[in-house]
C-alpha cells in the first residue's frame, strides 16, 4: 500500500535564555519544484493558466515546463536535492509512466487531460499518481496543499547532547522535537561502518540542522535518497519498525491520531498499527487494526480498488501468523481477485499475491498447490522484470522452501542458489536479503544433516546482522537460534545452550511476555535438555512454552499441538508412557481438526505414538501407527524424503522385535537406500542404518552378510572421515566384534581374508557401544 501524506507542522529552532522553544515560520517551499510536461503546452497558455502558475510559484520555488519528453526525463534524472511534483498530459502520461515513475526525486504525479473517464483505470497501477484533472484550477487546488504538507513533514532535525536536554528543557519541547531525539537514539545505536551505511534502506527523510558526525550525515543522505512515497512522520514510524522499536513506533502512530486528518489517512495509521502489533505477536490487536482500516476503505473506495486488495492481503497475513490458514487463504484470494480485475496480467502485485497464496499452501502441507502458485509468480516476474530483479530472488527462495519441505533437496538448493546469485549481483554485500538467503541455505543443509555447511551459512547470516542491526533486533535472535540448533544436532549441547540463551535474552528484553517466539525458544531449550537427559529441566521448559501459548491462543490452535507433542516426547524419554500417549493424542486431536488428512505433521504424530507403543512392547499397536504414518508420507513427500527413511526404520525395528526378520530386513534396506541417496556419508543416521542391518544379520546368524554390511559402511565413511572420528570408531568396533564371534573358517574365507588384510582396527574407547538408534520425530520450532 502506498504511504499517504499526513498533517504535521514545520518548525525552526530559536534559543531564548536557557530554554529552547520551537515555533512555526511560514515561508516559500525551497526544496520542491513543479515540472509540467505536455507536447501541446502552447495551446494551454492563456491568462487563467498564467494566473494559476503564478500562484504555484508563490508556494514552490520553480515551475518548469516541457513539451519534449527526452528533455524532461533528462531534467528529472539530474535533480539531486529537490522533490518534484509533476503535471503530465493523459495520453503522454500513459506512454511514459513506466520510465519516470521510479525516479527517486519524483514525489507526485498529476494527470491533466480532456477526458477523466478515459484515464481513471490505468492510473490505479501507479501509486505516485494522485489524480486525474480536466480543469487547471482543480489541479492547482489539489497540488498546492500537497506540496505544503510534504514540506511540513520534512522537518529539520538538530542533535543536542544529554547535558543540554535537562528535564526542565525537555518539558518545554514540543512532540516533533522529542521524536527527533528518539531518532538520534536509534541512529546512534546502529552498528555501522562505511559499507553498512550504504546497505541500509531506511524509511525517514531528514534535513540536518547541524551535525559534525560524517557517518550520520552519510546515513541521513542515504535516507533521503531511498525514501519515497510517504510523509516524514510515517517515515519515522517506519524506521522505528524497521529497527524493531515497535513500542516507539506505536507511540508515533498513536500521536498522529490526534491530528485532524482525512479518513484515508486514518486507515493508513490503522494499517501501520496492525503491522506493529503483528510484529509484537499480538495478532488479535493486529487483526482489529487491519479490520478498522478495511472498514474505512470500504466506505469510500470502489469494490475493485487496489487499496482494498492491500487490506485483504494484510488481514490474510495475520490469519497466516495465527495458523488459521483457511481464513488466510480466503483473504489472499480476495486480494488476488481484485488484482486480476484491475491490473495487467504481468503486474508485479499479482506475483506477490500468488507468492502469498503459495506460502499458505506450504504451511498446510499442500506442496503441489504451493509449487504451482510460486511458479506462477515466477512466470509473471520473468516476463515483466529485468533478469536480476530482487523480486525474482524472493520467488526462487519460496520455491526452494517448497522443495525443501518435499525432501527434494537438490531442487531446493538449486532454487536457493538462483536467489543468492541474483542478490549478489544486485545488492550490497551486507544487505539483509542476502542474510535471508544464507539462512535458507543453512536450513537446507541442516535438514540434510550436513551440519558443518549449515553452520557456515548461519554464521554468514549472523555476520551481516551484527554489522547492520541493533544488538537487540529480532533477526539476530533468529540467527542465534538457528546456530544453536546446529550445535544441538552436532551433539555440542553446551554451545547450543549458549546460543539458545542469547536468543531468549533478546526476546525477553524486546517482546511481550506472551509472544510466540518466546514459546519457541523455551521449547527448543526443552528439546535440548531432553537430548541431554535432563528431563526435569526439559519438562519445565516445555511447560513454560505451553503456558505462553495457552495464554495467547484459542484452545484448539494448531501451535498448541506442537507443545503437546514435545511434552509427549519428554514423558516418553522418561519412561512415563501413559502421560506420553495422552499428550500425543492431544496433538493428534488438534491436527485432525486443523490440517488436511495427508499433512506430514499428522504422520509425525502417528510415528511418535508408534514409538511409545513400541517402548511398551505393544508391537501390533505400534505397527498400526507406523503404517498410518507411512501411508501419509508416501502420499505427501518425495520418494527419497528423510522422514520416509525414518518411518521405514521404525517399522523395521518393530518387525525385528516381533522376530519377523523378513519384513525387518525389507524396511531396513528401504531406509538405507534413501539415506545413501540423500545424506552425507558421515551422517549418524547412515551409521544407524548400517548398525541396524548388521544387528539383524547377526540375529539371523548370517555372518557373511553382517560383515558385508560393515564393509560397505567402512567404505562409505572412509570417503570423507578419518579413522579417529566417532562414526568410524563405531564401524571399526563393529567389525572387530564380527571377527570376535566368527570361527576360523569364516575369518580365512576367500570372501573375508582380502578385507582383513587391508583393515587396520584401531583401539576403540569402551564407551563406544553399538545400539539401535532411532529417530524421534519431534516438531521442533526452528525459526526462519
Amino acid at each position: 500500500m502506498d504511504e499517504k501524506n499526513t498533517k504535521a507542522s514545520s518548525y525552526t529552532t530559536k534559543k531564548k535564555s536557557k530554554t529552547t522553544r520551537l515555533r512555526a515560520h511560514p515561508r516559500v517551499i525551497e526544496n520542491f519544484l513543479v515540472v509540467w510536461l505536455d507536447p501541446n503546452l502552447d495551446d494551454l497558455i492563456d491568462d487563467d493558466w498564467r494566473d494559476n502558475v503564478d500562484e504555484l510559484r508563490s508556494i514552490v520555488n520553480t515551475v518548469n515546463t516541457f513539451n519534449d519528453v527526452d528533455q524532461c526525463i533528462d531534467f528529472l534524472s539530474d535533480i539531486k536535492d529537490e522533490k518534484v511534483f509533476m503535471i503530465i498530459s493523459g495520453a503522454l502520461g500513459q506512454q511514459v509512466i513506466s520510465y519516470i515513475h521510479d525516479i527517486q526525486q519524483l514525489h507526485s504525479i498529476y494527470v491533466f487531460c480532456g477526458s477523466k473517464q478515459k484515464h481513471e483505470k490505468w492510473v490505479k497501477d501507479w501509486p505516485k499518481i494522485k489524480g486525474v484533472f480536466t480543469q487547471i484550477q482543480q489541479l492547482c487546488d489539489s497540488l498546492k496543499p500537497a506540496a505544503q504538507k510534504c514540506e511540513q513533514n520534512s522537518m529539520p532535525i538538530s542533535f543536542v547532547t544529554a547535558s543540554e536536554a535537562s528535564d526542565q528543557i525537555l518539558d518545554q519541547l514540543d512532540q516533533s522535537f522529542m521524536y527527533t531525539q528518539i531518532l538520534k537514539e536509534i541512529i546512534l545505536e546502529i552498528k555501522y561502518n562505511e559499507q553498512s551505511i550504504k546497505d541500509l534502506v531506511p524509511y525517514l527523510e531528514l534535513k540536518l540542522a547541524s551535525i559534525k558526525n560524517q557517518q550520520i550525515i552519510a546515513l541521513t543522505e542515504r535516507m533521503r535518497e531511498e525514501t519515497r512515497g510517504s510523509t516524514g512522520w510515517h517515515r519515522l514510524g517506519m524506521l522505528l519498525i524497521k529497527l524493531g522499536k515497535f513500542d516507539k513506533a506505536e507511540h508515533v502512530y498513536n500521536a498522529l491520531f490526534d491530528l485532524n486528518m482525512a479518513d484515508n489517512e486514518k486507515a493508513l495509521l490503522h494499517h501501520q498499527l496492525g503491522l506493529i502489533k503483528r510484529n509484537q505477536g499480538d495478532y488479535e490487536e493486529a487483526l482489529a487494526s487491519h479490520e478498522k482500516a478495511l472498514e474505512i476503505y470500504e466506505k469510500f473506495l470502489p469494490t475493485d480498488h487496489p487499496d482494498l486488495a492491500t487490506s485483504y492481503n494484510n488481514i490474510g497475513q495475520v490469519y497466516n501468523n495465527m495458523g488459521e490458514y483457511e481464513k488466510a487463504l480466503s483473504f489472499y484470494e480476495k486480494s488476488l481477485e481484485i488484482y486480476r480485475q484491475t491490473l495487467a496480467p504481468d503486474h508485479s502485485s499479482l506475483a506477490i499475491s500468488y507468492n502469498n497464496i503459495g506460502l499458505v499452501h506450504t504451511q498446510m502441507g499442500d506442496y503441489s498447490k504451493a509449487l504451482a502458485s510460486h511458479q506462477k509468480a515466477l512466470e509473471i516476474e520473468l516476463s515483466s522484470l529485468p533478469e536480476n530483479h530482487p523480486h525474482l530472488a524472493v520467488s526462487y527462495n519460496n520455491i526452494g522452501l517448497v522443495y525443501k519441505n518435499m525432501g527434494e533437496y537438490e531442487k531446493a538448493l538449486e532454487s536457493y542458489e538462483n536467489a543468492l546469485e541474483i542478490e549478489r549481483k544486485t545488492l550490497p554485500s551486507n544487505h539483509p536479503s542476502l542474510a535471508i538467503s544464507f539462512n535458507n541455505i543453512g536450513l537446507l543443509h541442516d535438514n540434510m544433516g550436513d551440519y558443518s555447511k549449515a553452520l557456515g551459512f548461519y554464521e554468514k547470516t549472523l555476520e551481516i546482522y551484527q554489522k547492520t542491526l541493533p544488538t537487540l533486533h529480532q533477526d539476530l535472535a533468529i540467527s542465534y537460534n538457528n546456530i544453536g540448533s546446529v550445535y544441538q544436532n552436532l551433539g555440542e549441547y553446551s554451545k547450543a545452550l549458549i546460543f539458545y540463551e542469547k536468543t531468549l535474552e533478546i526476546e525477553e528484553k524486546t517482546l511481550s511476555s506472551n509472544h510466540p517466539h518466546l514459546a519457541i525458544s523455551h521449547s527448543n531449550i526443552g528439546i535440548l535438555y531432553n537430548n541431554m537427559g535432563e528431563y526435569s529441566k526439559a519438562l519445565a521448559s516445555q511447560e513454560k512454552a505451553l503456558e505462553i501459548r495457552q495464554k495467547s491462543l484459542p484452545p484448539g490452535h494448531r501451535i498448541l499441538a506442537t507443545s503437546y507433542n514435545n511434552l509427549g516426547s519428554v514423558y516418553d524419554a522418561m519412561g512415563q508412557y501413559t502421560e506420553a500417549i495422552s499428550y500425543y493424542e492431544k496433538t493428534l486431536e488438534i491436527e485432525r481438526a486443523t490440517l488436511p488428512p495427508n499433512h506430514p505433521d499428522l504422520a509425525t504424530t502417528f510415528n511418535n505414538l508408534g514409538l511409545v507403543y513400541d517402548n511398551k512392547k505393544e508391537y501390533e499397536t505400534a505397527l498400526s501407527f507406523h503404517k498410518q504414518a507411512l501411508e501419509i508420507y508416501e502420499k505427501a513427500l518425495s520418494p527419497n524424503h528423510p522422514n520416509l527413511a525414518n518411518c521405514y526404520n521404525s517399522i523395521a525395528s518393530t518387525y525385528q522385535k516381533t522376530q519377523d526378520n523378513t519384513n525387518a530386513l525389507l524396511f531396513y534396506r528401504k531406509a538405507l537406500e534413501i539415506r545413501l541417496k540423500t545424506l552425507p556419508t558421515n551422517h549418524l543416521d547412515l551409521a544407524t542404518s548400517f548398525t541396524n542391518l548388521w544387528q539383524l544379520y547377526q540375529t539371523m546368524n548370517d555372518n557373511v552378510q553382517a560383515f558385508s554390511v560393515y564393509q560397505q559402511s567402512l567404505a562409505n565413511q572412509e570417503k570423507t572421515v578419518s579413522s579417529d572420528c566417532l562414526d568410524a570408531a563405531r564401524t571399526y568396533k563393529a567389525i572387530e566384534q564380527v571377527f570376535e564371534h566368527q570361527d576360523q573358517s569364516l575369518r580365512t574365507s576367500s570372501f573375508v581374508k582380502p578385507v582383513i588384510k587391508n583393515v587396520r582396527i584401531p583401539q576403540v574407547p569402551k564407551q563406544f557401544r553399538i545400539k539401535n538408534f532411532r529417530m524421534k520425530l519431534t516438531l521442533k520450532g526452528k525459526k526462519k
